[in-house]
């Protein structure tokens, strides 16, 4: 279709002279974002359409359970936005993870309850939420929230929950 790009790295400008090296990085640079324009799939730049994003919500939400007694509210993806890959799961995971944690926030740590729903809550680990879209100080900020928990000690989830859950 016509996609080209010229003065890469290495060429000489129209008069001869050799481009500076920073002229030539923005050159690769640049010939990166123009081929990414050029591609023939659109799906890689075009994200999801809400439709797609829910189908991946509802497989997410199938994976997971909650709290006996909880069912999974309604999710809108707003029709005409564009939604990056992973945001399905991320507001599903969400969801799971508060909801497990309250579970265990409203329980007596010595009832098997507090035991299950602190299991559930560890395992926020095994989700897309936390393997992709987390940063590191995230990951580590949840991993002593929980790690508190297991100890006896909700107030670092609890301060979370009030932070992230409502």
């Amino acid at each position: 279709k016509g996609c080209s790009m010229s003065n890469s790295i290495g060429e000489r400008s129209n008069d001869g002279r050799k481009l500076p090296i920073v002229t030539s990085l923005l050159a690769v640079v640049m010939t990166g974002v123009f081929l990414a324009g050029c591609s023939t799939s659109n799906s890689a730049v075009a994200g999801l359409t809400p439709q797609q994003t829910h189908a991946v919500a509802i497989s997410e939400e199938r994976r997971l359970t909650l709290p006996v007694g909880d069912s999974w509210p309604t999710i809108v993806f707003q029709k005409g936005v564009v939604y990056q890959s992973g945001d399905g799961q991320n507001r599903v995971d969400q969801i799971w993870f508060c909801d497990w944690s309250e579970s265990l926030l409203s329980d007596s740590p010595s009832s098997s309850s507090f035991v299950v729903a602190l299991s559930r809550v560890e395992d926020i680990r095994q989700t897309y939420m936390y393997r992709f879209d987390m940063g590191n100080d995230t990951r580590s900020s949840i991993n002593g929230a929980v790690e508190s928990a297991r100890l006896g000690d909700t107030g670092p989830l609890a301060s979370d929950v009030q932070l992230n859950c409502h």
